[in-house]
């Protein structure tokens, strides 16, 4: 399938959060009032990304989701080239593979990076 790409400048702290429209589209609301909700509630910001993820979702989700959700958090912060890979990966899907033996073989876990200061 044919995406767009785009290119951001996130400030070091911010937290990304990046979400699937089953998040939104609940009976009875509105997409423009789910997307309201979301803000306020990001607005608020305190708390680990796991508090503020159990926060959106206990806020925005019927007890019975119609819909799949996905919802992924993170927090940047900078990093030096130590902690850097790049790797141009063509438009075909048989370059997946290579990608992931590009990424597990860079060999830095997630909780590495977490835990690093």
């Amino acid at each position: 399938m044919p995406f767009e790409t785009a290119q951001f400048e996130v400030a070091e702290g911010s937290l990304l959060v990046l979400f699937t429209d089953g998040l939104l589209a609940r009976s009875g609301r509105d997409v423009d009032s789910s997307l309201t909700v979301l803000r306020e509630l990001l607005g608020h910001g305190a708390g680990s990304p796991e508090e503020v993820c159990d926060r959106l979702l206990t806020a925005l989700l019927p007890p019975r989701p119609a819909d799949d959700v996905a919802l992924l958090m993170a927090c940047t912060r900078a990093l030096d080239h130590g902690h850097v890979a790049l790797l141009d990966i063509p438009s075909d899907p048989a370059a997946v593979s290579g990608a992931r033996r590009f990424t597990s073989a860079q060999g830095c876990p997630v909780n590495d990076l977490r835990h690093a200061d």
